[in-house]
C-alpha cells in the first residue's frame, strides 16, 4: 500500500515493511493515514460455485464445524471451501417464513421439514452453515459431487440436512439484490435499517447461544431479520 501518513509523508507499506502502519490504515478510518495506491493480487474467477447450506440443531456442534472449516491445516492452507458464514433461525419467530425468506434457497418442502427437525427436538433456534465450493466450467459433475461429499465427511450437521445447488459464480456473487428487489417491492427497502456486530470471544460464544438466541431473543418483538453468525481468524 501507499499512504499518507499522519506526518505529511507517503509511505510504501506492507506485511512486511512498516508492518504498523499497513495494519492500521487497514482498519483505521482514515485516522493513521490515508491510502493512495495498493497493489493487490487477483486471480482468474471461477466459472461456477456449489452452494451448500448445512442444518444443525446442536449449537455445540455447529460452531465447532465452523470452527474447523476456517481452521488452517498444519501447512497453513485452507480447506476447499471459498465462503462459509452461519445463520441462526428463531423457531418463535416464525421459522418457516424465516427459512423462506433465506435468499429462496429453502424450498417449502426444505423448510417444513427444518420446522418438523426443529419440533422433533424441541429446539427453540436451528442453525445454517452456508458454504460455497467454486469450480472450474469443465468440471464434471462426478468430481464436484466428490469434492463435496468429502469435503462434508467430517463435518457433523443433522443427517439428511444438507441441501445444494450449484449456480454460476456470479449469480452466487449477487445473491442478496433478489432480496433486496423483494424488499423494495414491499416498500421496506428505503427505511432506516439499524444493524448490530459484536465480537464474541469463542470461550464464550455458548454462553451467548443461550442467552440470546434461545434467551432474549425468544421473546423480543421489536427486532427482526437475519442472524449471522461466523468464526473469525485472529490471524486474519
Amino acid at each position: 500500500l501507499g499512504a499518507h501518513a499522519g506526518h505529511g509523508e507517503t509511505v510504501t507499506c506492507s506485511k512486511a515493511v512498516n508492518s504498523d502502519l499497513f495494519d492500521a490504515v487497514l482498519g483505521g478510518l482514515g485516522q493513521f493515514g490515508v491510502i493512495t495506491r495498493a497493489r493487490v493480487a487477483v486471480e482468474p474467477a471461477p466459472a461456477r460455485a456449489r452452494w451448500v447450506r448445512l442444518v444443525y440443531a446442536d449449537f455445540a456442534a455447529f460452531s465447532a464445524d465452523q470452527e474447523r472449516l476456517v481452521a488452517a491445516r498444519p501447512d497453513g492452507s485452507h480447506g476447499p471451501w471459498s465462503y462459509v458464514e452461519g445463520a441462526v433461525y428463531l423457531a418463535g419467530r416464525g421459522l418457516a417464513v424465516a427459512l423462506k425468506s433465506s435468499g429462496g434457497f429453502f424450498s417449502d418442502a426444505d423448510a417444513a421439514r427444518v420446522v418438523a427437525l426443529a419440533a422433533a427436538r424441541n429446539a427453540t433456534a436451528v442453525y445454517s452453515i452456508e458454504a460455497t465450493l467454486n469450480y472450474a466450467a469443465n468440471a464434471t459433475p462426478s468430481s464436484v459431487d466428490a469434492a463435496v461429499a468429502a469435503a462434508l465427511g467430517d463435518l457433523h450437521f443433522e443427517e439428511g440436512f444438507s441441501f445444494s445447488r450449484d449456480v454460476t459464480y456470479e449469480e452466487f456473487l449477487d445473491r442478496v439484490y433478489g432480496e433486496e428487489e423483494a424488499l423494495e417491492k414491499a416498500g421496506l427497502w428505503r427505511v432506516p435499517h439499524p444493524w448490530l456486530n459484536l465480537f464474541v470471544p469463542g470461550s464464550r460464544i455458548a454462553d451467548f447461544d443461550r442467552g440470546v438466541f434461545k434467551g432474549i431473543l425468544q421473546t423480543a418483538t421489536d427486532i427482526a431479520g437475519p442472524l449471522i453468525i461466523y468464526p473469525v481468524n485472529k490471524s486474519k
